[in-house]
């Protein structure tokens, strides 16, 4: 069981997510709160909490309390009411943009430690075996 590849996956995953957890609480932040800032700097119209829980693994429920904490902290803002529907879009403040960039360069260097070791060419491996993963399973 332990050099299974599931297994292994599932160790990595949870170690980078210890150390992603540990560095930006210095920050006072969540991993969950990072994925939402980062989608959000990729977002040139801002993201429905739908969008954001989709790109960001997290439930609708948690990824509404994240926005909310998000927003009373002066990191994100959406308009009070909604211009079509119900879903009012996040967008990030500048203070939310400065303390991404700042959070972003955390998980950068915690990625540059996880793979590091790595030569470009079985980077590109490993990525290329973990997307025919997701493909078959999903």
């Amino acid at each position: 069981m332990r050099s299974s590849p599931g297994y292994l996956l599932k160790r990595a995953q949870l170690a980078l997510r210890n150390r992603m957890d540990a560095e930006l609480r210095e920050l006072d932040l969540t991993t969950p709160q990072f994925a939402i800032l980062d989608a959000l700097s990729r977002a040139k119209a801002g993201l429905s909490n739908a969008e954001l829980a989709r790109r960001c693994f997290v439930s609708a429920q948690a990824t509404h309390g994240v926005v909310v904490a998000l927003e009373r902290r002066g990191l994100l803002q959406r308009p009070d009411e909604a211009d079509v529907g119900r879903a009012r879009y996040a967008i990030l403040t500048g203070d939310g943009s400065k303390l991404h960039r700042r959070a972003n360069r955390v998980v950068e260097r915690i990625v540059r430690l996880a793979f590091g070791d790595l030569s470009s060419s079985d980077r590109a491996e490993l990525v290329k075996a973990l997307r025919s993963v997701v493909e078959r399973l999903g």
